[in-house]
């Protein structure tokens, strides 16, 4: 039997299904609660309603999602991972107005449309390692579809809507925000993007030599600076940079030392 449990969720009763999801009734209760990063969802509730679109890229269990159509917003929903795809799915389905408002996708955002093995080592700028678990063992191809292509389609079935992407894909966002055609196509259509960073995710540091750790770590987070800092200066050609608190960051050197000192979401407007 299902383990389902309800919570409210912008003034509405949700229910959502815990078989599977290791983030579990916890993270579920944060949510309720407004816990759970509430820059995110207080961004997401004031930004979104009938006349905007949600992408959710990296939909986990498909708690963003849900509260996009709480929001009244249409939903287009991406999880490469087959067991947190299951995940979402069920808890879409068992409600309402997401069922109405949400499409969820067993598929990952890139910058072209391939095809890719759902496994670890892949390709760690699409599907960065830590996205990988023991319950990932059975593998499996998935499609790829470049932003670009989700964004131009959808923009043509919701054509006066305003575009809102979340995107928090543990490290596969570096090559999409390093991507001219990328970017021009979000400045295009005018999105506007909730993003987490993750710096580094897709090239760990390396452990395998003995005795250097500490150097290896300190590569690392070299990389990690110079890194922001040019990402910084690709997007900032296209769009404005802030903070969820909505200060702007003005320089890609403020950007990088931000993300060195832990600070990982960012509102870009483009």
């Amino acid at each position: 039997m299902a383990s389902v449990i309800e919570i409210v969720f912008k003034g509405e009763r949700v229910n959502i299904c815990l078989d599977e999801d290791f983030y579990g009734e916890i993270f579920w209760r944060k949510i309720e609660n407004h816990k759970y990063e509430p820059d995110t969802l207080s961004f997401l509730e004031n930004n979104l309603d009938s006349k905007s679109v949600l992408i959710d890229i990296g939909a986990a269990n498909g708690a963003m999602a849900i509260l996009g159509t709480l929001c009244d917003s249409p939903v287009y929903a991406f999880e490469p991972n087959p067991l947190m795809f299951r995940v979402a799915s069920q808890n879409i389905e068992l409600n309402k107005k997401s069922r109405k408002l949400a499409k969820i996708y067993n598929e990952a955002i890139s910058t072209t449309n391939s095809e890719i093995s759902f496994k670890a080592g892949t390709d760690s700028k699409v599907l960065s390692n830590i996205v990988f678990s023991e319950t990932s063992r059975n593998f499996v191809n998935i499609k790829v579809k470049s932003l670009s292509g989700v964004v131009s389609e959808i923009a043509e079935v919701h054509k006066k809507s305003n575009i809102l992407i979340k995107m928090d894909i543990e490290g596969a966002e570096w090559k999409i925000f390093n991507d001219l055609s990328t970017l021009e196509t979000l400045k295009e259509y005018r999105v506007k993007v909730l993003l987490a960073v993750h710096p580094g995710f897709y090239r760990p540091p390396n452990k395998s030599i003995r005795g250097i750790n500490r150097l290896n770590l300190e590569i690392f987070r070299i990389k990690n600076i110079l890194e922001s800092y040019k990402t910084y200066k690709q997007i900032s050609k296209y769009a404005s940079i802030s903070r969820t608190n909505l200060n702007r960051v003005e320089s890609a050197k403020q950007f990088s030392f931000l993300i060195e000192a832990g600070y990982h979401e960012y509102i870009i407007e483009f």
